[in-house]
């Protein structure tokens, strides 16, 4: 396993899912760590406590709803333990593409190499930092939102938020190929067509309020 390729697409999934919260995030983090001990062996043993407790989750319950939905949500293999002197087996889930899956299995010579020990916590410090420079870049298209727009009646905030979620769902790319270097004439253009959208919808209030303003209510049907 390249553990760094491994971490960067667990990192991309767990961006991408909105289903999980700071409580799966930790424990994948903490069964990470385990998998990174034992230099990814395919299974690895851990046990409760020191799971909860490099998680910082302080519920039972909540450890066994956040370690069933890693499973349910393939993040990874759960394997409970039939005694209770003896650790669960776990693995980790695949989060490789198919065809990235082929490449490295016909590349790999067949001798198994152990990769050396990381500091799974300064990966996860470095994560936080590409969260803030997220957080940092949506400020700076809400900011141009609010520099391009300081006259229309639309919901900046929301329209930058729309904007970059689009786009990233694109990969920031153009027709699934061409790399997004200068997102300003995009985010110019994005806010032409919300005016737009905007004016039309406000047109069509405008003209049934006149309409409904020149009824005849005396007159018979």
């Amino acid at each position: 396993m390249n553990y760094i390729e491994h971490l960067n697409q667990a990192f991309r999934k767990i961006h991408e899912d909105t289903k999980l919260r700071p409580t799966h995030i930790s424990l994948y983090m903490a069964l990470f760590q385990f998998a990174n001990a034992s230099r990814f062996k395919t299974e690895f043993q851990a046990g409760r406590e020191e799971l909860m407790q490099y998680s910082k989750i302080g519920s039972t319950k909540t450890y066994y709803k956040c370690l069933n939905e890693l499973q349910k949500w393939n993040y990874i293999r759960y394997y409970p333990s039939k005694n209770v002197y003896q650790s669960s087996r776990f693995s980790l889930g695949n989060f490789y593409p198919k065809a990235k899956q082929a490449i490295n299995m016909q590349g790999t010579s067949g001798k198994h190499v152990l990769p050396p020990y990381i500091n799974i916590y300064k990966l996860y410090k470095d994560y936080k930092s590409y969260k803030q420079l997220k957080l940092n870049f949506k400020n700076e298209v809400i900011h141009f939102f609010k520099k391009e727009d300081q006259s229309s009646k639309l919901d900046l905030i929301m329209e930058a938020e729309k904007f970059i979620a689009y786009y990233e769902k694109l990969n920031w790319n153009i027709a699934g190929v061409k790399p997004i270097t200068n997102w300003q004439p995009l985010a110019k253009k994005w806010l032409t067509s919300a005016k737009g959208f905007q004016q039309f919808n406000q047109k069509g209030i405008d003209n049934n309020h006149q309409l409904n303003q020149n009824k005849m209510y005396n007159e018979p049907l």
